[in-house]
């Protein structure tokens, strides 16, 4: 017994599964993050090994950014410029103050930013500066490397 086989049946639903998938492929590729990004600097005096591009930004926990990019600042090389994108709408406060953070053992690095007053007014541009500067505290780390000398001191 022969099966017959429509081949024009066969065709149509080779150029459906065809389409159907293109279509998925575009729709997948395609979807774009609206989200709108403001940029802030950040100026330390830490060690940024372990942070890079792309790392997070974090507000109380909460992803609300990344970093966009990290360079010594021209006119002091002491320092560390970072610049973070962060969502617009998020209240950045003047009080605002960010540490490098990290994450368990992986050795990951992000910018972890806390405002220290619930009633300090947003934070501006200042003169001089392109974007408002975010203002840094040492992360746990480096004062641990600043006080257990101290400490070593102290006991001889």
């Amino acid at each position: 017994m022969k099966a017959k086989i429509n081949y024009s049946m066969v065709g149509f639903f080779v150029i459906v599964l065809t389409i159907v998938l293109l279509s998925v492929f575009i729709w997948l590729s395609s979807s774009s993050d609206e989200t709108q990004y403001s940029p802030y600097l950040i100026y330390v005096h830490d060690d940024v090994t372990g942070l890079a591009n792309q790392s997070d930004v974090r507000y109380n926990g909460v992803r609300i950014g990344y970093v966009k990019s990290i360079d010594l600042d021209p006119n002091n090389p002491q320092l560390v410029r970072i610049m973070v994108l962060i969502e617009q709408g998020t209240p950045i406060m003047s009080s605002t103050v960010a540490t490098l953070s990290s994450q368990g053992i992986t050795g990951l690095v992000y910018v972890s930013l806390k405002a220290t007053s619930m009633h300090a007014p947003l934070l501006q541009k200042t003169e001089g500066e392109d974007y408002p500067v975010i203002k840094s505290q040492p992360s746990l780390l480096m004062q641990l490397s600043t006080i257990v000398p101290q400490l070593s001191d102290n006991l001889k």
